[in-house]
């Protein structure tokens, strides 16, 4: 299973967990279409926004999903719309003003309706191996960098009740990260691996933190 394939497995596996009812689904910078299309496969009403051309397209041909092939504006939502489920994987980090996103996706849940995200986690073992030379922290449109407590702070100020907040490190990821430890590991046998995974993942280590909340009740 590739990455993009992996995810959206994931991603559908936490529908299945945190929402109550499925109904209208908008997903933030879909991609390929990979996640969109298991949500539709499984009865959501989904929408996709996604600002690649050539990314809608192949979203088109290969799933038969209309992207809305936009940029986040407030503008491109009808007044009066609203969703049951807003998502975004790997989305948040590129955004430049986080507060005043979250409280338009705020603005635009349905009563009951929550947000689900992932982002990559600042304090990863993959930055803590490579440091400053990390691909997380050397991509140029990564603008800024979240771990636990910074998710908290944004989700406080957005008017957002976190409902679930973890951390995640994928078997690929890890593998990786072990190939290129400085000091090797010759030896780990897979139940060293695993027991290391379950260690970054409750140690707020892992590779990516996923977050589900929903508009805070006054």
């Amino acid at each position: 299973m590739n990455t993009f394939k992996e995810h959206a497995s994931f991603g559908a596996l936490l529908l299945d967990m945190f929402f109550r009812k499925k109904g209208k689904l908008l997903e933030v910078g879909s991609g390929t279409g990979e996640f969109l299309w298991l949500a539709k496969e499984t009865a959501w009403q989904v929408e996709g926004i996604e600002p690649s051309a050539v990314a809608c397209e192949y979203a088109k041909e290969r799933y038969g999903l209309e992207l809305r092939n936009e940029r986040w504006e407030m503008s491109i939502f009808e007044e009066d719309e609203k969703f049951d489920a807003i998502v975004f994987w790997h989305v948040l980090e590129h955004i430049p003003s986080p507060i005043s996103f979250m409280k338009q996706v705020n603005s635009l849940l349905a009563p009951g309706g929550r947000v689900l995200f992932s982002l990559p986690n600042q304090h990863s073992l993959t930055n803590v191996l490579q440091g400053s030379s990390s691909p997380l922290f050397v991509e140029e449109d990564h603008l800024i960098h979240y771990a636990k407590r910074h998710i908290e702070q944004l989700m406080a100020l957005s008017d957002f009740e976190i409902i679930s907040l973890f951390s995640r490190e994928e078997p690929t990821r890890l593998e990786y990260d072990l190939r290129i430890h400085p000091a090797g590991t010759p030896n780990m046998t897979e139940r060293d691996k695993t027991k290391m995974m379950v260690g970054l993942q409750s140690g707020w280590h892992g590779h990516e933190i996923y977050c589900v909340a929903e508009p805070r009740h006054e």
